[in-house]
């Protein structure tokens, strides 16, 4: 049974890379979802959802949490009637449809030649129609052994469908757009969820200002060197380091072959002293932002493969 750890093979495509071109490094890496107390749970159980469309609703959650992450298996074990879970889910969902009738001018042909060619148009006001079609849904997640909410959200969904006399092509039913969103939910609700694996780009930063010609010309040999052999880049870098003083671009690019390695916490210390020299808003506060999301997202995975 899937509990949330995470094998040696998975492991490796969470810190695997690739260079998508001469200045910049692809990255996979596992970004922590928003609700990280309810990521923590390894199982769910799917209540009884009141409502019109609970049930419906209900399913589509769970499909959604069933299909596979990047590890190959469901993040949570699904669990059934008369078996323990860590957590249950429950909520309701309901829809509703209504209608208004308003008129719209529209341009319409009002004389055709012999070709049947349009040859003057007139504009005219036309009757319509709007579906205001909406689906309310209320969620939540406890802890099984304490009661505890985990999770709780309001997700309104709402479609407004517009036709007048005239429109060419068939009518959406409001079944199947309330089907689209039933289907939507599921989705966001995952996205609560499930922590994220995902591929990104970041672009080595190039600047020079400041670095002797030695150093500039070792710099920009290791910056072309990357699109074919990151690893030797990055030791190219270390080495700058190592014979001269800090330099901003020095240190960006050793962060960001840091977290394209998987040493997030080395990442921080380099992004941290660039951003100290490059002033506020600068590329490595991006940098910094994005590793602390990645050590929380290899903390709570730590926390759930420690439970058996």
């Amino acid at each position: 049974m899937h509990q949330g750890i995470v094998s040696a093979s998975a492991m490796a495509i969470l810190a695997s890379t690739g260079t998508a071109s001469a200045e910049d490094v692809t990255i996979t890496a596992r970004f922590p979802a928003p609700e990280r107390e309810a990521t923590l749970l390894r199982s769910l159980h799917m209540a009884r959802f009141g409502g019109r469309e609970g049930g419906r609703v209900g399913y589509s959650i769970e499909r959604a949490l069933l299909r596979p992450d990047a590890t190959g298996s469901p993040y949570f074990d699904m669990i059934g009637p008369g078996h323990l879970a860590e957590g249950n889910v429950t909520g309701s969902a309901s829809t509703d449809i209504s209608r208004r009738e308003y008129k719209e001018k529209r341009k319409q042909c009002v004389e055709r030649d012999r070709d049947n060619k349009c040859v003057r148009e007139e504009e005219r006001e036309v009757a319509c129609t709007e579906r205001m079609i909406s689906l309310s849904v209320d969620l939540r997640i406890a802890r099984s052994d304490n009661g505890r909410v985990v999770y709780a959200a309001q997700k309104p969904y709402r479609e407004n469908i517009r036709r007048c006399v005239g429109d060419s092509g068939s009518e959406l039913s409001s079944e199947s757009v309330i089907s689209v969103l039933i289907d939507r939910v599921g989705e966001d609700v995952r996205s609560d969820l499930v922590s994220e694996v995902r591929s990104y780009s970041v672009r080595f930063r190039e600047s020079r200002s400041g670095m002797s010609r030695d150093v500039s010309s070792r710099f920009r040999n290791a910056i072309r060197l990357s699109q074919s052999d990151l690893g030797a880049a990055c030791s190219e870098w270390e080495a700058i380091e190592a014979a001269s003083s800090d330099h901003p671009s020095v240190l960006f690019n050793l962060g960001l072959c840091a977290e394209a390695g998987g040493d997030y916490q080395r990442a921080l210390d380099y992004y941290a002293r660039a951003s100290r020299l490059m002033g506020s808003g600068n590329m490595a506060e991006a940098g910094i932002a994005r590793v602390q999301q990645l050590i929380e997202g290899r903390r709570i995975e730590e926390q759930r493969a420690a439970v058996n």
